[in-house]
């Protein structure tokens, strides 16, 4: 592996693609932890409504989702007109605290009212067991530019 090659560190492992939230929890692709000891999700959002916001990372019993459950929440952000437009929330996630008998994680995003807004969602693998950790990139990765 590279050292310098950002892309061969990191593995694009689960995403919500970019579109609207809404009351309707969006869920993002199941992540198998094994490989990982450290992971991280980006949650981006674009202008959103006055409503609250949830940001999370759920952890399951399978790829399927099974037994789904909280692992970590962000703090809930308040219903504002501005205050939420267009920020970032970032989790950390330390595999080793996933709970006993689950393997899985996804991030999940909702909102507390019907309107919602636009936004997106990625989990990152940044510490792979084995390299590099872009040979475990969802099939949705078209492309990895270096220069």
């Amino acid at each position: 592996m590279n050292p310098n090659a950002v892309a061969e560190a990191l593995a694009v492992l689960s995403t919500i693609d970019p579109g609207t939230i809404t009351s309707t929890p969006k869920v993002g692709d199941w992540v198998a932890v094994k490989n990982y000891h450290k992971l991280i999700a980006i949650f981006l959002l674009g202008d959103i409504v006055a409503e609250t916001i949830d940001a999370a990372v759920q952890e399951a019993q399978s790829g399927s989702g099974t037994g789904a459950q909280a692992f970590k929440a962000a703090t809930q952000l308040a219903a504002h007109a501005t205050n939420n437009d267009n920020v970032q929330i970032v989790i950390e996630i330390d595999v080793s605290k996933i709970s006993a008998g689950f393997t899985h994680v996804a991030p999940r995003l909702v909102t507390g009212g019907i309107t919602g807004g636009p936004a997106a969602a990625v989990i990152l693998g940044v510490v792979n067991r084995f390299d590099p950790a872009s040979d475990s990139d969802l099939a949705s990765v078209v492309e990895i530019a270096r220069k």
